[in-house]
């Protein structure tokens, strides 16, 4: 018996380590990982909903995905899931890295469940978030805020850099890079 708990219990942390370890530079296509950082004790640093995307090119460094950075409903913003929850990060990265997903409770919300899953295709990423609400309160205006960051991407500049050459909006029909707005 005690042989068996001490397989089960090296099989889990032989998983769990595949899941926090970035692809290697010779995996094609697009991977999912979590990197082990994000799971800090400090608020400023904990990334509770992070995910790590390796793009469908070799070598091509990697984005991060906070997936959500914050998630509200009105009135007053109140919070339903925010980057720095105090929760390991939840994300399980299947052993391909090529599906993740997540199913958590709101930490602020009893009875709000977020369940987020990613898929990897050839040449993008999917995903799918379904919020159930099994609470007695009624969430109105629900309203997310997703993040981004391209900085260990390959061709892309530095964390907290003027990187508005990477981010458009729409003016008369056509996107136009911040960069250029006087």
């Amino acid at each position: 018996m005690k042989r068996n708990i001490f397989i089960l219990a090296l099989l889990s942390a032989t998983q769990l380590a595949i899941q926090q370890e970035a692809p290697s530079s010779e995996a094609q296509g697009i991977h999912f990982f979590v990197d082990p950082k994000t799971n800090s004790d400090d608020p400023e640093k904990r990334m509770a909903y992070g995910l790590n995307v390796t793009p469908p090119w070799s070598d091509g460094g990697s984005f991060f995905i906070n997936l959500p950075e914050h998630l509200w409903y009105m009135p007053d913003t109140k919070g339903i899931a925010r980057h720095h929850d105090n929760r390991k990060n939840a994300w399980k990265v299947s052993p391909d890295g090529k599906e993740a997903s997540y199913r958590v409770e709101s930490l602020s919300e009893p009875g709000v469940f977020l369940d987020t899953k990613a898929s990897a295709a050839s040449d993008r990423v999917n995903f799918e978030m379904t919020i159930t609400n099994h609470s007695e309160v009624f969430l109105k205006s629900i309203g997310p805020l997703f993040c981004f960051q391209y900085h260990h991407l390959k061709g892309f500049p530095p964390a907290r850099t003027d990187n508005f050459a990477h981010t458009y909006i729409v003016i008369s029909g056509k996107p136009v890079a911040l960069k250029d707005i006087v």
